[in-house]
C-alpha cells in the first residue's frame, strides 16, 4: 500500500520582483534528501479557507506543526476586492459554521477591514509572531495572490512553501481566483519550495525541470484513535463536508437516497439542499472535526461523489484518509485517485445503477482495510525536510 506517494504587503507588480540571483539559485536547487531537519520556530499559513470552515489540509498541517513545537499563525483569506466583501456580508446572515477547536500553539488572524490599509496585515502577523526571526519562520502559501507573495517574501526568508492543492484555472468563479494569479504562480515556481497533493501536477512540474514533493492527504488523530465498530448494512450511507452545486454529484446522491437512507453532515448550499431533501436525505448541521467519528461510526459506508469534470485528475479530497480510517466501504464518483488509495475504495463510475452498486458494496463489505494509515505528523515532517534552508 502506498503511504504518502513520494516522488508583505506589496504593490501590484510584486510578483515581478526578486533578484536574478535568487531566481538562479532556485533553478539549481538540489534534490531533496531525507534527514532530520529541525522544525521551524514559527509557521505562517496563508490560508485559502477560514479556520471555522470544514476541516481541511490547512487545519491539519497547522495542528501537526504546533504539536512539533512550532508556533503557528493561521492567516485567514484576505478579501481581495469588492466582490468578496459583498459575498462575505451575504454569507454572514446564514447558518454559523462549526467552531473548530484551536489547538495549543496555533493563533488565528482573522480578516479585518484594517487589512485594507497598506502594511497592516504584515504588522498584525509580526505582532503574533513575536520574537521569531525571518530565518526561523516558514511560510506555507495556498493562494497565488500578489499580496500573499509579498507577505511571504517579507516573512519567510529561505523557507517559503507553495502548497498547490487547487488548480486555479478550473476553480468555480465564486471561489474568487486572484487577479493575475498565473504571474504570481510563475513567481512562486521560481522562488518557493513546491508541494502538491496531485500526481498530475507534480508530473507537469517535473517536465519543466521543477523539483517538488507529493504530499497526499492523511488521517486526523480523531479518526486514527477512534474505536471503530463494525458497520451495519442497514445503517445510513453518509457524506461529511461541504456540499456545493456543481462540485458534488447531486443526482447520484439523490438516486442513492431514494433506495437507501443517506445522511449528509456539513454545510449545504440552497440549491443542493432542495435536491437532497426531495430525495429523502437527512441533512445535519456541520460539526467540528472532533465530533465527526462518533457520527460516522453509525454509518454503513461513506459516499464521496464528485462532479468536477476537468479537475478530476488533480482532485484528491482531503477527507479521503479520514474516510478510509473508518473501516467502512468508501464509495467514490468522479475521482482519479492514486493507486495506493484507489485500491481501498469502491469506484461507482461505471455502474449502470449507482444506487444498486452502492447497496451491493455495503452488503459485500469493504475490501482489505489499509494496514497503515498515514498521519498529518508524517506529512508535516516531509514538508519540513523538503523546505529546510539550503546551506
Amino acid at each position: 500500500m502506498a503511504q504518502h506517494a513520494d516522488s508583505g504587503e506589496g504593490a501590484a507588480s510584486a510578483e515581478q520582483a526578486g533578484s536574478a540571483a535568487a531566481r538562479e539559485a532556485a533553478s539549481h536547487r538540489p534534490a531533496h534528501a531525507a534527514g532530520s531537519a529541525r522544525p521551524p520556530a514559527a509557521l505562517v499559513i496563508l490560508s485559502s479557507v477560514k479556520w471555522n470552515f470544514a476541516w481541511q489540509r490547512h487545519h491539519s498541517l497547522a495542528r501537526a506543526a504546533a504539536a512539533s513545537g512550532t508556533a503557528v499563525v493561521f492567516v485567514e483569506p484576505q478579501l481581495r476586492d469588492a466582490r468578496q466583501v459583498v459575498a462575505r456580508l451575504r454569507r454572514g446572515s446564514g447558518a454559523a459554521p462549526p467552531t473548530q477547536q484551536v489547538p495549543e500553539g496555533v493563533r488565528i488572524l482573522r480578516w479585518s477591514p484594517v487589512d485594507l490599509l497598506p502594511g497592516a496585515t504584515l504588522r498584525r502577523i509580526r505582532r503574533l509572531l513575536g520574537s521569531a526571526a525571518a530565518d526561523e519562520t516558514m511560510v506555507l502559501q495556498y493562494v497565488p495572490s500578489r499580496r500573499g507573495l509579498a507577505l511571504a517574501r517579507r516573512l519567510g526568508r529561505g523557507r517559503h512553501v507553495y502548497d498547490r492543492v487547487l488548480d486555479w484555472s478550473r476553480v468555480p468563479a465564486n471561489w474568487f481566483p486572484p487577479r493575475g494569479w498565473r504571474r504570481v504562480e510563475n513567481a512562486l515556481e521560481r522562488e518557493a519550495r513546491l508541494v502538491t497533493d496531485s500526481a498530475a501536477m507534480q508530473r507537469k512540474w517535473a517536465e519543466r525541470g521543477l523539483d517538488s514533493i507529493l504530499v497526499l492527504p492523511a488521517a486526523d488523530d480523531e479518526f486514527t484513535r477512534h474505536p471503530w465498530s463494525s458497520p451495519r448494512a442497514d445503517a445510513p450511507i453518509g457524506y461529511f463536508g461541504t456540499v456545493q452545486e456543481g462540485i458534488i454529484d447531486l443526482p447520484a446522491v439523490a438516486a442513492v437516497a431514494r433506495a437507501h437512507p443517506v445522511e449528509v453532515v456539513g454545510e449545504v448550499d440552497e440549491a443542493s439542499r432542495a435536491v437532497l431533501r426531495d430525495a429523502g436525505a437527512i441533512l445535519a448541521a456541520p460539526v467540528p472535526v472532533a465530533e465527526l467519528p462518533p457520527i460516522i461510526d453509525r454509518w454503513s459506508a461513506i459516499l464521496l461523489p464528485y462532479r468536477v469534470g476537468d479537475r478530476r485528475e488533480t482532485l484528491v479530497p482531503a477527507k479521503i484518509w479520514n474516510s478510509l480510517a473508518s473501516r467502512r466501504p468508501v464509495l467514490t464518483l468522479g475521482l482519479a485517485l492514486p493507486d495506493g488509495i484507489a485500491q481501498h475504495t469502491v469506484p461507482l463510475d461505471d455502474a449502470a445503477s449507482v444506487a444498486e452498486a452502492a447497496i451491493a458494496a455495503i452488503e459485500r463489505g469493504g475490501d482489505a482495510a489499509p494496514q497503515r494509515v498515514p498521519t498529518w505528523a508524517d506529512a508535516w515532517r516531509r514538508i519540513v525536510e523538503f523546505a529546510s534552508p539550503i546551506a
